[in-house]
């Protein structure tokens, strides 16, 4: 009877030809189930404790957003991160699971070829399947990061423009293209992926010394490779149409150009079909297993690719276009120049031919009250900071942070005057420093107090800013009635309200005591939200404080700038956001911007340091309210033409409210935003050109006017400025933005452009454009006249003695009727005290200018004559006397004004400010007149 001995392979030992002399010896992988088990707890803890704190975040977020009111969003993002997680991971498991579980189970046929391997067991299988599902919530992740783009696909709005080469509306790449681009990445990195393990599983089979798959191997291969070659399919297919988002190299146009026109797209469509017959040929031989064609596709694939989208486009770059690059791209150029404009609204600035003159006249100045008597001469940021902190701060942990100042308007009984103003934050460091305990630094210094408020034009006689509201409590107009600042720019630690530690209000004669009264904060009500609250912030003492209460309310996310970027993280967010106070309450006020880089032909904005980088359209289509102490956040829709707002405010109903639903007091503070209006005048540069031939040959390029700038260290381009001025043409004064322009390579003045900020008009945008044949005098030229003049010299020289600084501010350029007024403030500082005080005034006009004082002055002596300031009109006697009696009536009706402001009596203030106008124009018309007339050097007056 013959003994039956069972065959020997890959699960029972050697093959049956024994070990050969070059087989390579695998150890044997045995794992226990009780092991398996062991192994999946200690993953299960390990991924428990790894999600502890991103469901803590996840769970207070929600909290946050219900509190604010925004519940109905979170839910919305949530249900979008959550379905599109799973439906992304189920996808990864199914393929993964497929790919891994046929490499695996594929013993019994590479047994076959006598080669001794290692032992597959059930565990094993457990393991490599865990590996599987944990990379399936890795590519889960991944997908439920792209939530925006999934929900835009599906809820986008029309542009209602189409592109010219394709004929699709923008719409499509905006919303569409990104998210096909999303899936065509998700599946090649799966892909990618799954060949890399297939091929490691079967080579590790094989053995490492053993280059021959087998069959099965090769077949299965053969599926994944074309998979991809499909892929690469779609790849090209869609770079059809991403032509038209980008530059290629040594092309004039931002767009399709004529060396795509003529090659990559005909290249494309090529490679399309050449990877779609590629794919077919590599489904056909996974049928028969052969390994001979898997490289010959490689090497098809990028010998075709090299060929048709390298070469081809490049000879027809050299040959056909750069010998007549003009005559070639002449189309594509009107197409980038019309998109571009399109795409940052460009198309809306009126143009408005402007013929200045260099002589202003004291008659055009007297027409123009507003104009000058709002003529900004404190620095928002190079003085006015520095003078508050000094002067208004009041105690080491408030602070009034550079670069903060709003520069806004305000009606103030009669007269509609240009305010800066400041909040009054508290800084958490200086605090943290005087009182370095936790119950000070979470319970007691809880918020900031108060606002102050500059007139933009005037001084003391010491050089101090003129104060319309000031101290603690706030005294003065605007009047403020809720001064809490629990909200702000540097307002960014977590703080704890209603606990049973009373909340240091303000100080005062005693330190007074408040509680907050809010309700945009998340109760700690119960074990749990301590809890998660404690993971989230890292402080065990939410758990363990006997100081709070299930009432005491978290307050976090208190920088406005967070906040909302927290409930709209789709926007960006202008870096300027201003307070503002209106009907006694303080706000913050933002603008939000709507932003893609996928609009067709709009070329891409530089990476000059600038705001909005990396994008080629742009549109300030919300404004956001913040209430500084009771955290409401509110966000308003002015714009109900952009098709992005308009996706997004269908994605989330009731995110946007209608911008008529904001408050009568607050719409008469929204400005244009400085941050988008540096883009479009720096895109306006190139973009006023619409002539192609023009536009190529660069024949009329500007430059945004620089000034000189000692803290800058150098000549830099001007910073759009508001002023309060009369546009040309225009029956009043209203609040503008302003930049000026010179030609490329030029100091002259070319144009300026100006956008309107109060309604109805807001948004309008001016350029104002002068004669070429017209030579006018630019803000560097202006520099180089107060720098030359002698008189001037020689009084910084005495100014800038042992101890002190001087300190020049920024140069501000005001359209007067068809002239333009220069106007520039100097500052005084000590060396040790940064505390600059107003000490001079320069007015400049064509090749004349003057250093006086005051502005008053300073224009008497650049025109010739008093220039009167104030608006005309009855306002009582008329002062007259001596220069000394007029100086005491000037300080009588000065104190009653600041008398006045202090019992927060606004017409009252206002009749007397404008009685010390007329004092000062009158003792001003009693100093000689120096007369000064244009000449080829600069007139100065000292």
């Amino acid at each position: 009877m013959s003994r039956r001995v069972p065959p020997r392979g890959f699960f029972n030992g050697e093959s049956p030809f024994g070990r050969l002399p070059t087989e390579p010896s695998f150890p044997t992988i045995r794992v226990s189930r009780r092991g398996v088990i062991w192994i999946v707890v200690a993953a299960l803890v390990l991924l428990i404790l790894f999600l502890l704190k991103p469901f803590a975040t996840l769970y207070t977020d929600y909290l946050w957003f219900r509190a604010l009111g925004y519940g109905g969003v979170f839910g919305t993002r949530f249900a979008a991160q959550l379905w599109s997680f799973f439906i992304f991971a189920i996808v990864f498991w199914v393929i993964g699971g497929v790919n891994v579980l046929l490499a695996l189970n594929s013993g019994r046929r590479l047994s076959s070829i006598g080669i001794r391997q290692r032992l597959l067991t059930a565990p094993s299988t457990i393991l490599a399947m865990l590996a599987v599902f944990l990379l399936g919530l890795l590519f889960g992740q991944i997908a439920s990061g792209q939530w925006q783009t999934i929900l835009t696909y599906l809820n986008q709005k029309p542009f209602n423009v189409q592109d010219p080469i394709w004929h699709k509306d923008v719409g499509y790449y905006v919303f569409t293209l990104p998210f096909y681009r999303f899936l065509w990445g998700w599946f090649l990195g799966v892909v990618i992926l799954m060949t890399l393990v297939v091929a490691g599983l079967y080579a590790s089979r094989a053995g490492l010394q053993n280059l021959v798959l087998p069959t099965r191997a090769v077949r299965h291969l053969s599926v994944l490779a074309a998979v991809f070659a499909a892929l690469l399919a779609i790849h090209y297919r869609l770079d059809l149409y991403e032509l038209l988002l980008t530059r290629r190299g040594g092309q004039f146009v931002y767009g399709v150009g004529y060396a795509d026109a003529a090659a990559r797209i005909p290249a494309y469509w090529i490679m399309v079909v050449l990877m779609a017959l590629i794919a077919i040929g590599l489904l056909a031989n996974a049928a028969v297993g052969r390994l001979t064609p898997l490289p010959v596709a490689l090497v098809a694939w990028l010998g075709a690719a090299f060929i048709l989208l390298v070469i081809f486009p490049g000879i027809i770059q050299r040959f056909q276009v750069a010998p007549s690059e003009l005559s070639r791209e002449t189309p594509y150029i009107k197409n980038m120049i019309d998109f571009t404009r399109q795409a940052y609204g460009l198309t809306s600035i009126a143009d408005r031919p402007f013929t200045p003159k260099d002589a202003l006249t004291a008659d055009a100045v007297a027409r123009n009250p507003q104009t000058v008597q709002n003529a900004r001469l404190w620095d928002p940021q190079l003085a006015l900071p520095y003078t508050l902190e000094n002067l208004q701060s009041l105690r080491t942990y408030y602070q009034f942070y550079p670069n903060e100042v709003a520069v806004d308007r305000y009606q103030l009984g009669d007269q509609y005057l240009q305010l800066l103003l400041a909040a009054r934050e508290l800084n958490p460091d200086k605090v943290a420093e005087n009182s370095p305990t936790w119950v000070a630094q979470k319970l007691q210094y809880t918020h900031g107090y108060g606002v102050v408020a500059a007139r933009a034009n005037e001084a003391t006689n010491q050089g101090d800013p003129v104060l319309t509201l000031q101290d603690i409590p706030p005294a003065g107009v605007p009047p403020v009635t809720q001064a809490g600042i629990y909200f702000g720019r540097h307002t960014s630690n977590y703080v704890l309200t209603d606990s049973k530690q009373a909340e240091f209000d303000y100080p005062f004669a005693t330190d007074q005591y408040t509680q907050w009264k809010g309700h945009t904060g998340v109760p700690l009500s119960s074990t749990l939200r301590s809890l998660a609250f404690a993971i989230r912030l890292g402080d065990i003492n939410l758990l363990i404080s006997p100081q709070l209460t299930s009432q005491t309310q978290v307050l976090f996310n208190r920088a406005v700038q967070d906040r909302v970027a927290a409930l709209a993280p789709f926007l960006q967010f202008d870096q300027d956001p201003y307070v503002v106070v209106v009907n006694g309450r303080v706000y913050w006020i933002l603008d939000g911007f709507t932003v893609t880089d996928h609009y067709p032909y709009s070329e891409m904005a530089p990476d000059d340091g600038g705001p909005l980088v990396g994008v080629n359209y742009a549109r300030n289509s919300v404004k956001v309210v913040v209430d500084a102490y009771e955290g409401t956040t509110t966000f308003y829709q002015i714009d109900t033409k952009d098709a992005i707002a308009n996706t997004y405010a269908s994605i989330f109903p009731g995110l946007f409210k209608p911008f008529s639903a904001m408050p009568a007091g607050l719409q008469a503070h929204i400005r244009y935003p400085r941050d988008l209006f540096n883009r479009q005048a720096e895109r306006f540069t190139y973009f006023h050109m619409t002539d192609p031939t023009v536009f190529y040959l660069r024949s009329d390029l500007w430059n945004i006017a620089k000034e000189n700038l000692a803290q800058a260290g150098g000549p830099s381009p001007i910073r759009p400025f508001y002023v309060i001025s009369r546009l040309p043409g225009e029956p009043k004064e209203e609040f503008l933005t302003i930049l000026p322009y010179t030609p490329n390579g030029k100091t002259n003045m070319i144009a300026y452009l100006a956008a309107r900020s109060d309604q109805p008009d807001y948004g309008t945008l001016f350029d104002f454009r002068f004669p070429k044949d017209s030579l006018v005098t630019g803000p560097q030229q202006v520099e180089a006249n107060i720098d030359q003049a002698p008189v001037i010299k020689s009084q910084f020289a005495l100014l800038n003695a042992p101890g002190s600084q001087v300190i020049r501010g920024n140069l501000l350029v005001l359209p007067i009727e068809t002239s333009l007024l220069y106007i520039e403030p100097v500052y005084l500082q000590a060396t040790n005290v940064a505390k600059p005080q107003l000490k001079k005034v320069i007015a400049a006009t064509g090749q004349n200018v003057a250093m006086e004082d005051t502005l008053d002055k300073a224009l008497a002596s650049l025109l010739g004559t008093a220039a009167p300031s104030n608006p005309s009109g009855p306002t009582g006697p008329a002062p007259s006397g001596t220069v000394a009696q007029l100086i005491a009536q000037a300080k009588t009706h000065y104190d009653l004004a600041q008398a006045a402001l202090r019992n927060s009596d606004l017409a009252t203030y206002a009749k007397e400010i404008q009685m010390v106008g007329n004092i000062l124009n009158q003792l001003a018309a009693l100093q000689p007149a120096a007369s000064a007339s244009p000449s080829a050097s600069p007139t100065t007056s000292p």
